[in-house]
């Protein structure tokens, strides 16, 4: 046996102990779930923080709609999207890991076992 033998023997070995342990995620089904959890939490928040020109006391522009924002800020909403999404992303891929709440433990679902 030679020392290439035994480099390439460990090598594999080595790789295994640095693997997770659990299920992991594929890259392109992370993204889309994190994309349409920071699409749909984008839209919660929309109305957060928004006044109109009432409140404000700004003068209506002709033809404008007495409910229309007149403070509306699109990175601060795309800012707190990103952070409301974070978490429940986060909450999501450790449930999805850890399996703490299946399929099998909710009602109307056939059990798998």
């Amino acid at each position: 046996m030679t020392a290439s033998d035994v480099v390439s023997a460990a090598i594999p070995i080595a790789l295994s102990a640095w693997r997770p342990r659990f299920a992991v995620m594929n890259w392109y089904a992370i993204f889309a779930i994190y994309f349409l959890i920071w699409v749909v939490s984008a839209f919660i928040l929309l109305p957060f923080g928004i006044r109109t020109p009432d409140e404000t006391g700004e003068v209506l522009v002709k033809g404008q709609a007495d409910s229309a924002p007149s403070n509306f800020r699109p990175g601060r909403v795309a800012f707190r999207a990103t952070i409301l999404s974070a978490i429940i992303f986060g909450l999501y891929y450790v449930n999805y890991v850890q399996g703490w709440v299946t399929l099998d433990m909710l009602p109307g679902y056939p059990r798998t076992h």
